[in-house]
């Protein structure tokens, strides 16, 4: 027969009754105050204990359906224990040796229903999902959920946000204010999609350009037309052989042509032409200009200003050279990225000196712009060249020349390595 908390004290009542009829002092009085904090109430609620009828947490678990009413009528057994750092405590923990204050209370999770929660969630462009048991704990768990499935966020406090109802999520009473209000459900199953959002910082995303140019430039350009030209043409020289550029024509209009002459009806097809420029540049470099050039995409990038992972990043060792910045058709808003991301880079990776220097792309595939930025965080030159469009047609000069000019930006920044 299994015997229950409640039925236990009970049998202990009884024996400690009679005992006290025999000798007064056999019982004597072991209360001690308890700060109990049911997970995602208002506050920690004092309760007072007699350990004598209570040996562990086993035992209070009973005692809690008792004597808190968020907790009555529930199922003891489901009850799951944490310290102030929420980690798990056993059932058969002494009670006696547990501490607690108004500040450090006692942790109970308890059990909301039987349901479960489905949460599909993102980080800029990466995503997740996971399942999770709909208790008092559902928040916390979600966000060791996301934690798990993205490293990169574990340095982070993050929340979350509910762009359907354009809600912020930064607690357990809110998430499951959201849960009963907004979650669908369908076979015995909340369904969520969220968007991880990391608290003080946003994502590169997120930023516009004209708060690019107040809150990262210091409006030191009220628009972009008043940036000094990036002349191209001014850079070191980056001769491509004829086999080169044969080559790269012939992949170029195979492209083209697979896609039915289609150039940006989405992001997929704007990075398919945007990578064979990048492939291309970066190959002629490891021939002609260092050997430790290399390519990465969504490689996570990481500064005051911004965050997330970048379209392309081109390396040489352990140093940025150049960023790119895919958009299917907003060069805008890839321009306002590209320049929060030049922002971070700097701030990682720029070589000392008075004058450090990043390069940048913002391209549609179609669309291409260079960006180079100068100097120090605080006090940086921006300079932008000229917007080149590609139709992948004809003689492909357009496009050459482009190639021509990741190429020389390469050379320009690997070259004083060896200096």
């Amino acid at each position: 027969m299994v015997i229950s908390a409640v039925d236990k004290m009970t049998d202990k009542r009884k024996f400690c009754s009679s005992s006290l009829n025999k000798r007064s002092n056999s019982c004597p009085n072991f209360i001690i105050k308890m700060w109990i904090y049911p997970e995602g109430a208002p506050r920690a609620i004092k309760l007072k204990a007699d350990v004598s009828l209570v040996e562990d947490l086993d035992d209070l678990a009973g005692v809690l359906t008792q004597e808190i009413n968020v907790l009555r009528n529930l199922d003891p057994q489901q009850f799951v224990f944490l310290d102030n750092e929420n980690r798990r405590l056993a059932s058969g923990t002494d009670i006696t040796l547990i501490r607690t204050t108004d500040k450090v209370p006692l942790i109970v999770r308890y059990q909301l229903s039987d349901r479960r929660i489905s949460v599909d969630f993102r980080y800029s462009r990466k995503s997740g999902s996971c399942k999770i048991p709909h208790s008092s704990g559902s928040f916390s768990l979600l966000k060791e959920e996301v934690m798990k499935q993205f490293n990169d966020l574990q340095e982070y406090d993050i929340y979350f946000l509910h762009e359907m109802s354009s809600t912020n999520i930064r607690d357990t009473f809110n998430f499951n204010y959201l849960i009963i209000n907004d979650a669908q459900l369908k076979s015995n199953e909340y369904q969520l999609r969220l968007k991880v959002m990391i608290e003080g910082k946003k994502s590169f995303s997120e930023w516009e350009l004209n708060e690019v140019l107040a809150k990262v430039l210091g409006n030191k350009y009220l628009a972009v037309n008043q940036m000094p030209v990036l002349d191209l043409q001014r850079l070191p020289v980056a001769t491509l052989s004829n086999k080169n550029l044969k080559d790269f024509s012939k992949e170029l209009q195979r492209v083209f042509r697979t896609y039915r002459k289609e150039t940006n009806t989405n992001e997929q097809v704007c990075r398919e032409y945007i990578f064979l420029f990048l492939r291309f540049a970066v190959h002629y470099a490891i021939l002609n200009i260092n050997n430790a050039i290399y390519i990465t995409n969504e490689w996570v990038l990481k500064g005051t200003r911004g965050n997330g992972p970048v379209d392309y990043i081109i390396f040489a060792d352990a140093m940025i050279v150049l960023i790119c910045e895919a958009k299917a058709d907003n060069m805008e808003k890839g321009l306002a990225q590209l320049l929060v991301q030049l922002h971070s880079a700097v701030e990682n990776f720029a070589t000392t000196g008075p004058n450090p220097k990043m390069y940048g792309i913002v391209t549609t595939g179609t669309s291409w712009r260079f960006v180079c930025w100068t100097g120090s965080l605080e006090d940086p030159t921006i300079y932008l060249s000229q917007q080149f469009s590609c139709n992948f047609q004809g003689d492909l000069r357009t496009e050459t020349n482009i190639l021509s000019f990741i190429a020389r930006i390469l050379r320009d920044q690997c070259e004083p390595v060896h200096d």
